[in-house]
Parts: structure tokens; sequence; C-alpha cells
């Protein structure tokens, strides 16, 4: 089994039906959140996706928590991720969505609020994480302009529980780098997306 990892579409027509494709031909899919331009576009790019396979979707800095589960609930191939996991090939898939703590965006978590989604999936095993916004102080999360904008608690979560791999999205720039931290390894996804195998 295989699964379409992407993120970051922001509306985009072209990308989107690149991606749609690449969907009707994988067994599941994963977006890693910014399916809008700050919530403009979001139904049409849902329409789009929504291609029968079925596809989890966490909330990016660009569309709220509350719009993700609205267009989940009207589709019924599509499944809100933030804050929950699923088990698929033996893996926990975990989603983290939304923007960091003094980030820029419609959805940000504070850093207690962070910390306490995250908590819920200590002691997980086969732990695969899911996110919008990478961890701090990595390869993945270094902006064009050299500065660091990921998420302190998420870093902190990956030192202390070592997930096999973290996806994650938001640094345009960074689509296609990978880093470690720890034994975690770390890939950053674009709106080309990446298949993986389950």
């Amino acid at each position: 089994m295989q699964a379409l990892v992407f993120s970051d579409l922001h509306a985009d027509r072209g990308a989107t039906q690149k991606i749609a494709a690449k969907l009707r031909v994988a067994d599941y899919g994963f977006c890693l959140g910014d399916l809008s331009q700050w919530g403009q576009g979001l139904e049409a790019t849902v329409d789009a996706l929504d291609v029968g396979t079925q596809l989890y979707v966490l909330p990016g800095n660009h569309e709220t928590e509350k719009e993700i589960e609205q267009v989940c609930r009207e589709r019924p191939n599509l499944h809100p991720l933030h804050g929950k996991h699923i088990s698929l090939g033996g893996g926990n898939f975990v989603g983290f969505g939304g923007g960091r703590e003094r980030g820029i965006g419609r959805f940000l978590l504070s850093n207690p609020e962070a910390e306490q989604i995250l908590a819920q999936f200590r002691g997980l095993t086969n732990l695969i994480l899911l996110t919008h916004t990478p961890p701090f102080e990595t390869a993945v999360d270094l902006t064009g302009g050299n500065k660091h904008i990921g998420s302190l608690p998420l870093r902190m979560f990956i030192q202390e529980e070592q997930p096999h791999v973290i996806y994650s999205g938001h640094v345009h720039e960074r689509r296609g780098t990978t880093d470690n931290l720890g034994a975690s390894k770390l890939v950053s996804v674009g709106a080309e997306g990446i298949l993986i195998d389950l």
C-alpha cells in the first residue's frame, strides 16, 4: 500500500489537478495543510481532491481547524486529522496542524496548546508524525531569509519520543529537504507530494 503526502497547495488549480491525479492511484492521502490562500479557494480545492481516495487532512496556518472539519464533514472520503491518529500498515500516523505561537496565520497554536495536543500521543509505538509546521531549529524549518520558524514543543516531543519519520510542510523553500533529529528522520514535503510505503 502507498500513501501520497503533500502540503501547501494554496488553492493553486494546476498544482491541485496534479495532486488529484496522483491521489487517484494512491491507496491513501495525507494533506499537511494550507489547501487555501488565507481561507479563499478551500471549497474548490477540496472538491478537486475528492477523487474517491481516503484523504486525511490537517489545517495549516491558512485555514482554521473548524473549516477543515466542515469540509470533511460534507465529503465522506475526507477526514480531519488534527489532534488524532490512525493506524495504517503497522504505523501510527499522528496529525498535528496549524502554525506556531507568534507565527502568522488564521490557525496558530500557543506552546501550551501544542504541548497538550502532542501529550496524548506519548508512548505510541511505530509513530509517524504528519505536521504542518516543522520542528524548530532544523534544516526543514529554515526560511530563505535564514530564520527558523518551526515549533519548539514539536521539537521537544520528537526528541523525547523519537518517532520514525516526521513529514511537514509550511516552509515552501525547504520542500524536498531532509534532516535528522536524533533517530527521527525529518522530511519536508510540498505541493508536488511524495509517495510513501505503508
